[in-house]
Parts: C-alpha cells; structure tokens; sequence
C-alpha cells in the first residue's frame, strides 16, 4: 500500500516584499527624477534660476522628505523583506545628500 504524500515547494524568499517599501523606492525614484530634472535645466538656463527650477527643486526635497517617512514605515513592519526598503532609503539619502551639497555649494 502506497502513501500519497504531497511533494515540499520551497520559496527562496522567505518573507513576501513590505508594500509600504515598494512606496519607498517608488517615490526615491520620483525624487531622484526630479533633482536631475532641476540640476540640468539650471546647467541649461542661460538667464539664471526660473521659477520654475525652484518649483520643481523644492518638489524634489519635499517628495524625499515623504519617502523617508514610508522608509521608517516600511521598516517598523515585522516579518517582511525589506531588500527593496532599504534600496530606496539609501537612494532617498543619496538624493538628500546631494541637495546639502547643492546648497552649500
């Protein structure tokens, strides 16, 4: 007499993505878009610094601002992969850098 037995799936990954980090890298993403948009129109600009660079640099630090509120979010999550969180928080951080650099420079 045979027994049946069901045949183990293992899954490489441990622990389901957190969604509040794929929000995270979401909006690195976004403002790391819009601090490039802003550094290569102000290179572009021949007349100085429009209203609209300033508009859409102070969008960016805003926005950065917004995912380091998901960032802490997302990492206050228990039993979720947070590869893609911290991907995200260190682009956040990257882009918050290079605005201290911009403004002190």
């Amino acid at each position: 007499m045979k027994i049946k037995t069901k045949r183990k799936r293992y899954s490489y990954i441990k622990y389901p993505f957190s969604k509040t980090g794929l929000y995270c890298l979401a909006i690195a993403f976004v403002s790391a878009l819009l601090t490039a948009v802003t550094v290569f129109k102000a290179i572009d600009s021949d007349t100085g610094v429009s209203l609209f660079i300033a508009a859409v640099g102070l969008s960016a630090i805003l926005t950065d601002l917004c995912g380091i509120v998901f960032l802490f979010n997302a990492l206050k999550e228990k039993e979720k992969n947070h590869s893609l969180t911290l991907l995200g928080g260190a682009m956040l951080i990257a882009v918050l850098a290079a605005w201290a650099v911009i403004f002190v420079a």
